[in-house]
């Protein structure tokens, strides 16, 4: 299964708890991942959804595409220490949803 939330796409695998025909809120995959382009962009999209699997007992990944060193409209900004920046917030958020990894 796929879809896409805001701008971010979430794949799971079959084997969750419920079937769908118990309701949308009661279905959840056994594993999923998260695939945004941005760091950030999972707290945007799909992050409450991912820390309710991921609370029910999901295993979740996150992979963000790029490292955010454009992130920033200060143009002295190194883009070195950006992406550091943005990599370091990107954890954190990951470790409050509870993801399994993060790339």
């Amino acid at each position: 299964m796929s879809e896409t939330t805001s701008e971010a796409a979430v794949v799971s695998e079959p084997g969750g708890e419920a079937s769908r025909e118990a309701g949308p809120h009661a279905w959840r995959p056994a594993r999923f991942m998260v695939i945004v382009a941005h760091p950030d962009d999972a707290d945007f999209g799909p992050a409450a959804t991912a820390a309710r699997w991921i609370d029910e007992g999901s295993t979740g990944w996150l992979v963000c595409c790029t490292s955010g060193d454009a992130g920033s409209e200060d143009a002295e900004m190194d883009p070195l220490e950006l992406a550091a920046l943005r990599e370091a917030e990107q954890r954190v958020a990951a470790d409050v949803v509870g993801y399994a990894g993060l790339t």
